[in-house]
């Protein structure tokens, strides 16, 4: 089940708590209509929860029916059997008393509080240990130390008894289009006490006459007032039209001027990866690895192994051989870490402050040995 509207919630809680305009500007602004991905996320997400409440159906219960509009594909059927099976991980680390929520609405001063809160896809608690878990069926990667699960952890010690006897709360990711299909951070209560002021002084901001308009990476793609944004407009003009209301032929004028400086910036970005991959330091940014994602080493090797255990070939071949992702419900993991690695499928640029490990390519080791000579 979807997450039920509410003005401060959960999913957008990004973008209120880091740019105080964004509520008032959002009232004004006509909500987008929800796009395929979406359907069929609500979709995915409908039938996790029918199935953490009823441990009798399993992903492939699923298939060729119906769920909210959308007909269950073995696509969607093997994306639940990742998320089912990383959620049972994750549920395997409490003791067996823990105590377990499916789809729990929790608001920031307690459950009836249906202006600023949120809906947990699932929670466990077992004594001063907690769980936030929220399930993500889209490409768009998210990173588990966002806002939404903080947000929740801060609601969910208003809403539930047991929450609030929590001293370590581990916030989880469960997306099956990534692998790893789980990411984790843990934080401790204080962090989310220092959270919860954040949260307060975000509202007491947006709430605020005229509230100031704040440009950061939240904005994003989930920003639907983006548009009409008092700031980007602001900075758009400098670039573009003169300073006035907008219609459609100012929007389309605009489009055209920022798609002539997307040229120009994959260019820059061509030369600063060029320069990394050189050896060449490039103030606030580093060379990364893409995520890996895994490749059968042997494909015959992982045909050999499924036709020995008398499975369908119209399981694990399509048009080619299955992803090792999507065989998880067909062969146990040690299976799979025998036959696939992850693989990396190259290298891209990214901000200083990106999470992941720098990386030294060849050319730039082979010019620091040369410095070093």
């Amino acid at each position: 089940m979807a997450e039920k509207h509410v003005e401060r919630g959960g999913s957008n809680a990004h973008l209120w708590i880091n740019c105080a305009g964004y509520i008032q500007l959002a009232r004004q602004v006509p909500r987008r209509p929800v796009g395929l991905a979406a359907i069929e996320g609500t979709a995915q997400h409908t039938c996790m929860e029918m199935m953490l409440k009823d441990p009798d159906l399993a992903p492939s219960s699923f298939l060729g029916t119906t769920v909210s509009s959308v007909v269950i594909t073995k696509e969607h059927v093997n994306a639940l059997q990742i998320a089912l099976d990383a959620y049972m991980d994750i549920v395997e680390t409490f003791p067996e008393d823990a105590t377990l929520f499916s789809e729990k609405f929790v608001g920031l001063r307690g459950p009836d509080d249906d202006e600023k809160g949120g809906t947990m896809d699932a929670g466990i608690v077992h004594g001063k240990r907690g769980a936030m878990i929220d399930f993500k069926f889209g490409q768009m990667e998210v990173d588990s130390s966002g806002e939404q699960n903080l947000f929740y952890g801060v609601c969910a010690r208003k809403s539930i008894p047991e929450f609030a006897q929590v001293e370590e709360f581990e916030s989880y990711i469960i997306q099956p289009a990534y692998d790893p299909a789980i990411d984790k951070t843990i934080y401790p209560a204080m962090t989310l006490d220092r959270f919860e002021q954040t949260v307060h002084t975000a509202i007491k901001l947006g709430d605020a006459p005229n509230p100031a308009f704040v440009e950061g990476d939240w904005c994003g793609k989930f920003c639907h007032a983006k548009l009409a944004c008092p700031a980007k407009l602001q900075r758009l003009s400098t670039l573009t039209a003169p300073n006035h209301i907008l219609d459609l032929e100012d929007l389309g004028k605009m489009v055209a001027k920022l798609q002539e400086w997307d040229k120009w910036r994959e260019e820059a970005e061509e030369r600063i990866q060029h320069e990394l991959e050189h050896g060449v330091t490039v103030p606030g940014w580093k060379l990364v690895a893409k995520r890996a994602i895994r490749k059968w080493i042997d494909e015959a090797a992982a045909i050999a192994r499924f036709k020995a255990k008398k499975i369908k070939e119209s399981d694990y071949i399509v048009t080619k051989l299955i992803s090792p992702a999507g065989a998880e419900k067909l062969l146990s993991k040690a299976e799979i870490a025998e036959l696939a690695n992850p693989v990396s499928s190259g290298n891209t640029i990214a901000p200083a402050a990106d999470k992941r490990p720098a990386v030294l390519p060849p050319a730039a080791l082979g010019q620091a040995l040369k410095r070093l000579a």
